[in-house]
């Protein structure tokens, strides 16, 4: 039989997730992606956090009209993209997806316009 051994308390931090090992995925996946956008409105802008294999994106739509488009989020990633997971957290309209991925180009859509100067959580994980 085992003994129970006592020993000091080891600090440890909290990340996002514990699971995310984020400087392996960092060393492994290369340097985050880029973020562009198209019909999102005047003004949009994003915050990625993470690498470029595993991040979250959290944009917010610009003001004026945003419209429907199958390139409304344009990420360029460091390398070739095989495929891509998209989930989009907390909401379910604009009905953002995955309409295309080219070499190092990934085109997230929308079904239903943006709705104008609104915030967004999107998840995505990259496999290169």
């Amino acid at each position: 039989m085992g003994a129970t051994v006592a020993s000091t308390t080891v600090a440890s931090k909290t990340i996002e997730h514990d699971d995310d090992l984020q400087g392996e995925i960092d060393h492994i996946a290369g340097a985050p992606v880029s973020v562009a956008f198209n019909s999102a409105g005047t003004g949009p802008s994003s915050v990625v956090k993470g690498g470029s294999g595993r991040f979250r994106l959290a944009i917010t739509s610009g003001s004026g009209t945003p419209a429907i488009a199958a390139n409304n989020i344009v990420l360029t990633c460091p390398r070739n993209v095989r495929k891509v997971f998209l989930a989009c957290l907390g909401t379910v309209t604009p009905c953002f997806h995955v309409s295309s991925v080219s070499t190092v180009t990934v085109n997230i859509g929308t079904k239903v316009a943006m709705a104008a100067s609104t915030a967004y959580e999107l998840e995505v994980i990259v496999l290169y």
